[in-house]
C-alpha cells in the first residue's frame, strides 16, 4: 500500500475516515497492473469478480485531453515548485505553460496540422475514441471568439464578461490561471493532510489505450487529484474502471474504424492514429 493512502495527520476526524477508507479496501478487489495488459479485461462487465481498481504504474498513466506523460506534466511540476518555496502563480510551470501553449485551432489541441480539426475552435477538441460529438456543435463555435470554458463560472468567482480561457491550454484571463493554480494547490494541500481517500470520495476514471506491444491509462475525472498523486511519487495510481458516458474504458487501437469520432468523419483514420500513439509514447510532451 502506499504511504498516501493514508493521513498525514491524525486527527480524530482523519482516524475515524481512515478506518472506514481502510474497511472498503479489505472488502474490494484491486488488480495491479504491473507487467500486464489492461486488454484481458475487455468483457470485465460481465465478469462475477469485477475488480474494484487497478492499480496503473504512474508512467502507464496520462493526462486528460492532452496525454501528457508524468515527466512533461506541467501542472506537476507547479506542485514541486510550491513544495519547494515558490506559493504563488506568477512565473509557475503553470503560468508558463499557458503563456506557451496557446492552440490556435482543435488540431493544434492534439498535436495535428491541417484537416477539418484545424477549422474549429480549440475548446471543440475532443479525442477521436471519446463518445460520439455532435459536429454541428463544433461547427458553431467562432474559431476567432475567445471563451470561458466552466459551467456556472460564478462559482469560482469568475466573470463571464473579463474571463476568458480553460484549464488544459491557453490563453487564460489572470483570473482563470489563478484559478486554476488555487485548485491545483489546494488539493494537494488536502491529500497531504488527510491522505487520499478513494473509497470513500470516488476514484480517478478514465480510458486505457491499447496497441499490440504497449498501453497506457489517460485519466478523465479527477485531473486535479491525479496531478497531486503523481507529484506524492505513488508507484501505483489507483483508478476505476470506468469513463466518459459512452465512451469504451478499453480503446484498441486496431479497432480505430469504430472509434466514434472516426465514424463520424470528425478525423481521419490516419489522423486519430496519431493522435493514440503520441498518447502511448514515453516522450510525449
Amino acid at each position: 500500500m502506499d504511504d498516501f493512502y493514508s493521513p498525514a495527520q491524525r486527527s480524530l476526524s482523519n482516524r475515524f475516515a481512515h478506518w472506514r477508507e481502510q474497511g472498503r479496501r479489505r472488502r474490494s478487489i484491486e488488480i495491479n497492473l504491473e507487467g500486464r495488459s489492461p486488454a484481458q479485461y475487455t468483457n470485465l462487465d460481465k465478469r462475477a469478480d469485477r475488480p474494484d481498481v487497478f492499480l496503473v504504474p504512474r508512467n502507464k498513466t496520462r493526462s486528460s485531453l492532452l496525454g501528457l506523460h508524468p515527466a512533461n506534466n506541467p501542472y506537476v511540476q507547479t506542485l514541486c515548485e510550491f513544495d519547494q518555496g515558490h506559493q504563488q502563480y506568477t512565473a509557475s510551470a503553470m503560468e508558463t505553460h499557458y503563456s506557451c501553449f496557446q492552440p490556435q485551432s482543435a488540431a493544434s489541441v492534439l498535436g495535428l496540422t491541417g484537416g477539418e480539426l484545424s477549422k474549429l475552435h480549440p475548446d471543440a477538441a475532443v479525442l477521436p475514441w471519446w463518445a460520439e460529438t455532435d459536429k454541428s456543435i463544433l461547427d458553431s463555435m467562432d474559431i476567432h471568439q475567445r471563451r470561458l470554458r466552466y459551467r456556472r463560472p460564478e462559482r469560482y468567482g469568475l466573470d463571464e464578461k473579463l474571463d476568458y480561457g480553460c484549464q488544459f491550454y491557453g490563453p487564460v484571463s489572470k483570473g482563470v490561471g489563478e484559478l486554476e493554480y488555487r485548485r491545483h494547490i489546494e488539493t494537494h494541500q488536502l491529500v497531504k493532510k488527510n491522505g487520499y481517500l478513494p473509497y470513500l470520495h470516488g476514484h480517478l476514471t478514465g480510458q486505457f489505450l491499447v496497441s499490440e506491444d504497449d498501453w497506457v491509462w489517460v485519466c478523465h475525472k479527477g485531473n486535479h487529484r491525479y496531478v497531486s498523486l503523481l507529484r506524492l511519487n505513488l508507484k501505483y495510481i489507483p483508478v476505476a474502471f470506468s469513463s466518459k458516458l459512452g465512451s469504451s474504458v478499453i480503446v484498441q487501437r486496431k479497432d480505430v474504424e469504430h472509434w466514434p469520432n472516426v465514424a463520424n468523419g470528425l478525423f481521419s483514420t490516419a489522423e486519430a492514429l496519431q493522435v493514440f500513439d503520441r498518447f502511448i509514447s514515453a516522450t510525449n510532451s
